[in-house]
């Protein structure tokens, strides 16, 4: 369905649309990804949200850039969790601390479980550093 939504929606036609779906479609592939142990479906959703936010900027579409950083992240760390990736885990802190910076207050509910995955990643990323 989300495929197919893509040649209805267009960058050159509906661009948000477009994006929404990319971004829509990275979550599902992750989704999937995660429930089957799929690396390639981890690497399609992350194409999927970084299309995405090829659109979703911080100066036009606040709310959908930061869901986009957040999405992506998840698919980041669903993918250096699978492979015991210290950069990937690394990529979606980043991508999660974009999010971050894109949201006004620390007492700000998205705040606060956002935070809560950049701190898993980091301890995931001390886990392995650790690890023999």
């Amino acid at each position: 369905m989300f495929r197919a939504n893509l040649e209805i929606f267009t960058p050159e036609r509906a661009r948000m649309n477009w994006a929404m779906t990319q971004d829509n479609l990275g979550v599902v592939l992750r989704e999937i990804a995660e429930r089957v142990g799929d690396k390639s479906r981890l690497d399609e959703a992350i194409t999927s949200h970084e299309a995405a936010l090829t659109m979703f900027t911080r100066e036009n579409a606040l709310s959908y850039w930061i869901e986009g950083q957040d999405n992506l992240g998840d698919a980041l760390q669903a993918k250096g969790k699978q492979g015991r990736d210290i950069m990937v885990l690394e990529e979606a802190a980043s991508a999660y601390r974009k999010a971050l910076d894109g949201l006004s207050q620390e007492s700000d509910p998205e705040y606060k479980r956002i935070r809560t995955k950049v701190d898993e990643v980091l301890a995931s990323i001390d886990q392995l550093k650790t690890a023999p």
